[in-house]
């Protein structure tokens, strides 16, 4: 059985009013089970409370045990019969006076006692030799229904339970945790937010602990929790206390509790330097990017056992560098009015280790300190290459999730994937009327709509350029055709406007001819959104008005998407898929191919725009001469 230690939503707040009643109620009632279901408990998902950083976990898979600590006797209900006014426990056959006795001495060890628990109890010893007695109102009282009088809180912790904010409740359950060994019924969880005990032997007072499964791979194992069932008399169930001894009555609920374990999760955003997300850029070869990783520690501080818990965060990348000295970490708490965030001190509040491949660890220090925290880890990573299938950046929280056993770390989940935007698409140089006859050796120039040049850098074999504008490439603006076609990658980065490239061929293939007027065509590379979310990437070719080019007279026409700025919306490239860890992968919107003739006939250059000037100009300086030389021709004649 786990030592597991937590506390349940009316835990010993059920019997509260036992301060009045304590053993000698008015009206006596045996305990029994129950067939008309108040010898149940309930144990609900957890809910966030006054906007606390507290992430609920699900209850399905999860496996419980009920120990059951006493049963009602002498029940007592209020005027209308319809809430438990006062009541006293029988221990159960498993637990002795002695039992109990130990594990408050456990309870109350190591700290200082209210003036409430002074009045009724005296203790000597310290740690493990603690030794207490009852004494004052609570001298004729067995040492259970010492701890439902006075292990009870009277506020809401955490996970939604109310009455259980008492630390000595927590310590009590944790304590009878370690002892005990023969669970009276067990549940596992089949929906995600409830699981229901149904064969508890008797109405009274439970300890509910979690068994270790991998349903708390990614949560904490459960606290132990004590609570009561419901009551049933002459048929009719109640399931509430009211106690009297507040203005005015206070009243609770049995037979249910919130599950007191938290779910760790770690979600990867592309932020600004303050860890705001931003809207989506298309990226390039050495495009930076500052990244937030968002995590959140468990409440490690209520508990004794836990004393010493691990918590790191580690983030190993592929196709990206990391910058280490960019790592910032900061820290939320959320107290129900208004978050308060501290940015954490290197090397006092974490360490940041290195780890093969280029990425780090940062371990807390004393997560205790943080308990509750929401985590930011903020930090900048640089592209490699975007021509890559896929870019890896991987953010996973190693974390201390067994109270009883420090040995046991859980794993953060994945909340969500994020990606690398890369615009892409083929040039291709091709024979002048004859599309399937592909040319090698065409070169372009490409500048942007102020002149200046894109640089790209290239592969081994030519065959993709990928804009770099740190390339030292020689020529490293200019694009060089082969047999099949140039991929042109890394377009439009680092921008969510669009950009535009002008396209001018330098040189033609061998045997081919350039022209007076090289071809010049322009490029506009469009992202497009929804919200901040890149959804597509629109690209639109266009001819060069001032140089008088006709686009459509030198492309293969067959490829409108380019020409009419069609919008691509699927991605080409694979994008990896890890179900227990956040990534950052590089996806790739492809566009349509750009297919640029070049002709061995000077004959054909009336289609290419620039030298249609020339032959118009011919044109007309021949008709000028025919018309000159027919005016003449009439003269003599009419001379003649």
């Amino acid at each position: 059985m786990m030592n597991t230690h937590s506390m349940a939503r009316s835990a010993a707040a059920i019997v509260a009013a036992a301060a009045m009643l304590a053993v000698g109620a008015v009206t006596a009632s045996t305990a029994y089970a129950a067939d008309d279901g108040a010898a149940q408990i309930t144990i609900n998902s957890p809910t966030a409370v006054n906007g606390n950083n507290m992430i609920a976990p699900s209850v399905n898979g999860r496996t419980f045990n009920a120990y059951e600590l006493g049963s009602y006797e002498d029940v007592t209900l209020n005027a209308a019969k319809t809430a438990i006014s006062g009541y006293s426990l029988k221990n159960a056959n498993s637990v002795s006076d002695s039992d109990v006795m130990g594990w408050i001495n456990q309870s109350v060890a190591g700290i200082n006692l209210d003036s409430t628990l002074k009045d009724v109890m005296s203790c000597t010893g310290s740690g493990s030799a603690t030794s207490c007695t009852f004494k004052g109102n609570a001298a004729n009282l067995t040492p259970l229904q010492f701890v439902s009088r006075y292990f009870y809180g009277s506020g809401t912790d955490a996970y939604g339970n109310t009455h259980a904010n008492q630390p000595l409740m927590r310590r009590f359950a944790q304590a009878a945790a370690g002892k005990l060994t023969t669970p009276s019924a067990t549940v596992t969880g089949t929906s995600d937010d409830k699981v229901v005990f149904t064969n508890l032997p008797a109405e009274g007072l439970y300890l509910i602990t979690e068994a270790s499964t991998t349903a708390q791979s990614q949560s904490t194992i459960a606290r132990a929790m004590v609570t009561g069932t419901a009551y049933s008399a002459d048929g009719t169930v109640i399931n509430q206390v009211e106690d009297t001894s507040t203005t005015p009555a206070t009243t609770y609920d049995l037979g249910e509790l919130y599950l007191k374990a938290e779910k760790v999760v770690v979600g990867k955003d592309v932020t600004d330097a303050d860890g705001k997300a931003i809207k989506d850029e298309l990226a390039r070869a050495k495009s930076e990017r500052t990244f937030t990783i968002t995590t959140n520690v468990p409440n490690y501080d209520e508990y004794t056992n836990w004393t010493n818990p691990k918590f790191s965060i580690t983030d190993a990348p592929t196709n990206l560098t990391l910058a280490i000295d960019s790592i910032k970490v900061t820290a939320t708490k959320t107290d129900g009015s208004t978050p308060e965030t501290t940015t954490l001190t290197k090397d006092t509040d974490y360490t940041v280790t290195p780890t093969d491949g280029g990425g780090f660890t940062v371990t807390l220090t004393k997560p205790v300190d943080l308990s509750g925290d929401s985590i930011k880890v903020t930090y900048t990573g640089v592209v490699t290459d975007v021509t890559v299938d896929t870019t890896t950046n991987k953010a996973s929280v190693n974390f201390s999730n067994s109270p009883s056993d420090s040995s046991r770390h859980g794993n953060g989940s994945a909340d969500d994937t994020k990606n690398i935007y890369v615009a892409a698409l083929p040039l291709q140089k091709i024979k002048y009327a004859t599309p399937a006859t592909v040319l090698s050796g065409a070169v372009f120039a490409v500048t942007d709509t102020n002149g200046n040049p894109v640089n790209f850098d290239v592969n081994a074999d030519g065959s993709v350029y990928s804009v770099d504008p740190t390339s030292t490439r020689a020529n490293a603006n200019q694009i060089t055709s082969n047999t099949s076609s140039v991929e042109l990658v890394g377009l439009g980065g680092d921008s969510t406007a669009p950009t535009t490239y002008t396209f001018t061929e330098q040189k033609a293939p061998t045997g081919y001819i350039l022209g007076k007027t090289p071809v010049t065509f322009t490029l506009t590379v469009t992202p497009q959104y929804t919200a901040n979310t890149m959804t597509g990437v629109a690209y639109k070719i266009n001819g060069n008005a001032t140089s008088g080019a006709d686009f459509t007279n030198f492309v293969d026409s067959s490829d409108s998407g380019v020409l009419n700025g069609t919008v691509v919306t699927g991605t080409t490239m694979k994008t990896a898929a890890d179900g227990t860890t956040t990534q950052v992968t590089t996806t790739r919107f492809e566009g349509s191919t750009i297919r640029v003739e070049n002709t061995t006939n000077a004959s054909d250059f009336a289609k290419t725009g620039g030298e249609i000037t020339i032959v118009l100009a011919v044109v007309v300086a021949l008709a000028l001469i025919g018309a000159v030389c027919l005016i003449v021709a009439r003269m003599r004649r009419n001379r003649a």
